[in-house]
């Protein structure tokens, strides 16, 4: 099957059994020429080959060359199921990371696959509805959701850094550390300085880099010269202090949030090494909000007020997404029972079971 999209020719070499799939690769395929397109560059091909390969030569789906990438499905695949599209996807990307930027595939794979993974993140989530890798039965998983889950379940997040040379990742973290911790750490860049910033820091990196056989030091170069001036310098003077942790060593972050008993004090704390500024959201009783600003550098914060406390939260926005626990990022307070909540819960069980008696005897 052909389908013609701009100046390229789109070509979709199915399986029989699997012909039912064929507008999901043509469609995803598509999708993913028109978001590259809009956010780097133009795909400067004319062709674009889809192989669908058959159930026993599995092992060579999900695979990227010029012009021409492998994908995978199965038959009878729900649409609720977007595995074909997460492969599409994900390995025409590589025509972009692996095809035209070329960075060293071997000493620094995750400016391959890593990047490759944090647009997957961004293309599906987007592009499809809530539960872009998975929605069944409500059961959804979201793309960029699902790298950052890959790397906070870790056993020992701390175990290596992403800046390796692939054959000397720790066995069974190649993976993690190319793909999803990766993704996870630009998605975080992402939210500390701005959709609008990182896009730009991104088309940058590609247009000036394609085919020349970039490092990460030229990407960080980049970012050093775009991020500090859009973000009016709220990072600092560069952004070297992210990337020496995220990158070049291996901290974690988990940050958490308590109340005090007085329910007017909040007890904030930085758990692990890893250091990146962010926000307090305070709720009152009263309805009132303030936001506080927290540098990230103690390990324990407290701060007092004149009002009663009814809700706080650290990272309100959810910007960063290396911190391994999100649910103690936030605390409700509990309002005390009074007196009477006790006996009108009395007096409403009573009044249930003579309901009951009543509805008996009609």
């Amino acid at each position: 099957s052909e389908k013609q999209w701009r100046h390229v020719n789109i070509k979709a070499m199915m399986m029989p059994e699997h012909s039912g799939s064929t507008e999901r690769y043509f469609q995803s395929a598509i999708v993913a020429l028109e978001y590259f397109a809009k956010h780097l560059g133009k795909y400067p091909h004319t062709t674009l080959t889809l192989v669908d390969q058959p159930m026993n030569a599995s092992g060579a789906s999900g695979m990227e060359y010029p012009t021409f990438i492998t994908c995978g499905t199965s038959w009878g695949l729900p649409n609720s199921l977007r595995f074909p599209e997460i492969v599409t996807v994900h390995e025409f990307g590589h025509q972009y990371f692996q095809g035209m930027l070329a960075s060293n595939e071997f000493e620094e794979s995750f400016l391959d696959e890593g990047f490759n993974q944090y647009y997957e993140g961004r293309i599906m989530d987007e592009n499809y509805s809530n539960g872009s890798q998975i929605n069944l039965f409500g059961f959804k998983i979201n793309d960029a959701e699902s790298s950052r889950e890959s790397y906070v379940g870790m056993k020992d997040p701390k175990i290596t850094e992403v800046f390796r040379k692939s054959w000397e990742y720790p066995k069974g973290t190649y993976s993690i550390m190319t793909y999803t911790k990766t993704a996870t750490w630009l998605k975080t860049l992402e939210n500390l300085v701005g959709r609008s910033t990182m896009d730009e820091i991104m088309q940058t990196y590609f247009i000036r880099w394609r085919f020349k056989h970039p490092s990460v030091k030229d990407f960080i170069n980049i970012v050093n010269e775009i991020a500090p001036k859009r973000t009016n310098y709220r990072y600092g003077k560069d952004m070297n202090w992210f990337f020496e942790q995220v990158l070049y060593k291996s901290p974690t972050l988990d940050y958490s949030i308590e109340v005090a008993d007085s329910a007017k004090e909040i007890i904030v704390k930085r758990n692990g090494e890893m250091i990146i500024p962010t926000e307090i959201l305070v709720k009152f009783t009263d309805g009132k909000e303030e936001i506080i600003l927290f540098d990230g550098r103690m390990t324990k914060k407290s701060v007092k007020f004149e009002k009663t406390i009814a809700f706080a939260k650290i990272d309100p926005q959810q910007k960063i997404w290396m911190d391994l626990n999100f649910i103690n990022n936030s605390y409700a307070v509990k309002p005390k029972t009074t007196v009477y909540t006790k006996y009108a819960l009395k007096a409403m069980f009573w009044l249930q079971n003579l309901l009951v008696w009543i509805a008996g005897w009609v």
